[in-house]
């Protein structure tokens, strides 16, 4: 048919025919996505325009959103790539932990599909929840639960013996280590997201700007939602994940261990 022809998206495959709209014509370009397949009704293309009902399957259903991040287990790989190239004891368990909170927190605003908030909005997928503003708002609460935690959960413990108990309270050195390490961890989160190759872009600079940002350099395959991740695609974007950010953090972490001086062994007196 001529509408094979002009309803060719960029992967250079026709859509399939429920997909194709009633009016006839092609669709827009800034509503294809990089999976070939049109973006949901709900979801906002670039432009902040809906997309027309006509672009919706002969079903009458939304399509499920094709995956537009990296999957929530890698997003756990910063904070433990900075645990492993930490001295032993310098990032404690509890610290650990609300980092890798921090990490996958942002992708909480998924739940932004089931209320039916367009994908651009400010609340949307990718929206408030991965800008640099909230990822200090993290590590605002990490330095208060640093300040008022007993006993220095938050920092490294003391490896020194001590002839009696005491009772040390929360250091400068502490709660600032941890705001840092989990303003890190909650800000590489949308960085991870800016380098995959589908969805929307991040808005770094919420509230400022709702502008979405991507990387120059985007090698990361988006991952598929819930039903779709234990599937061939689901695979793929593991093996992407491997490839694009497990492996070269735990390069970073073993050259990182071969590069620091080793402690010297104490000596025999005799």
């Amino acid at each position: 048919m001529i509408a094979d022809v002009y309803l060719q998206p960029a992967s250079g495959r026709p859509y399939p025919t429920d997909m194709q709209p009633a009016s006839g014509r092609p669709y827009p370009t800034d509503m294809q996505p990089a999976s070939g397949r049109p973006y949901p009704r709900d979801l906002l293309p670039a432009n902040g325009q809906h997309h027309p009902t006509d672009l919706l399957p002969a079903s009458g259903r939304r399509r499920r959103s094709a995956g537009l991040m990296p999957s929530i287990i890698t997003h756990a790989a910063v904070p433990l790539a900075l645990w492993c190239a930490a001295d032993r004891g310098r990032i404690p368990p509890r610290l650990l932990a609300a980092g890798v909170v921090a990490a996958m927190l942002p992708d909480a605003d998924v739940l932004a599909f089931a209320l039916h908030i367009p994908y651009a909005d400010a609340f949307g997928h990718r929206g408030a929840s991965h800008s640099l503003l909230f990822a200090f708002v993290l590590a605002a609460v990490a330095a208060v639960l640093a300040f008022f935690g007993s006993g220095r959960p938050w920092s490294a413990g003391s490896c020194q013996p001590r002839l009696a108990p005491t009772k040390a309270g929360p250091t400068v050195a502490s709660i600032l280590q941890a705001a840092v390490f989990v303003f890190v961890c909650a800000a590489s989160h949308p960085l991870l997201d800016a380098m995959t190759s589908g969805g929307l872009g991040v808005a770094l600079a919420w509230p400022w700007s709702d502008q979405r940002f991507f990387a120059p350099w985007r090698p990361i395959r988006v991952s598929p939602f819930a039903a779709q991740f234990f599937s061939a695609r689901g695979v793929a974007t593991l093996l992407s994940e491997l490839r694009w950010v497990w492996l070269p953090l735990a390069t970073a972490v073993v050259a990182w261990k071969l590069i620091q001086p080793s402690s010297a062994a104490p000596r025999d007196p005799s």
